[in-house]
């Protein structure tokens, strides 16, 4: 992990406990130090990388005009896509089994179908429902617990987050 400049920190001088001969610290000191923290830190993680995902839906249409979606990609061993998706206010033209998020980056054809828990807003509730990738696949596929019908209608809310290898 780098380490933060300490430049601008060395210049403090400690009061000797009269408060009256050390430095005196204001917003635009401690933004400094807080920003050379924001830049120390961004630099040991991977970026995230934002989107607008395409939507699909196994009957119907799927549209929504607050659709957004982010990834990084991240080096563990193999390649890994940590992916999180927010469909906000989606209105669906007919009832379906399944509900499609377009991917940036495919899985390796190689490896199992890769599965995770998410949340789901359906006729004024909430509930939980599964995100899953097959390998080599463009698309998240979201279905509800039980394998319900999501139904025809608006105001269809859908977030949740899937791990996969590229």
């Amino acid at each position: 992990m780098p380490s933060l400049d300490r430049t601008w920190y060395n210049t403090l001088v400690n009061d000797d406990g009269s408060g009256l001969t050390g430095s005196v610290w204001d917003k635009d000191d401690v933004n400094q130090l807080m920003n050379a923290s924001d830049t120390a830190i961004a630099g040991t993680e991977p970026g995230w990388v934002s989107y607008t995902p395409s939507l699909a839906a196994s009957a119907g249409v799927w549209s929504s005009p607050g659709a957004h979606a982010k990834y990084r990609l991240e080096q563990y061993g193999a390649r890994q896509v940590t992916l999180l998706f927010s469909i906000e206010a989606s209105t669906l033209s007919a009832a379906a089994t399944e509900l499609r998020i377009g991917v940036p980056l495919s899985p390796a054809a190689w490896g199992g179908t890769y599965a995770n828990a998410c949340v789901v807003f359906v006729s004024g509730s909430n509930e939980g429902c599964w995100a899953t990738i097959a390998p080599g696949a463009s698309v998240v596929t979201i279905v509800r617990n039980a394998n319900q019908a999501f139904p025809a209608a608006g105001g269809l809310y859908v977030r949740g987050q899937i791990l996969y290898h590229v």
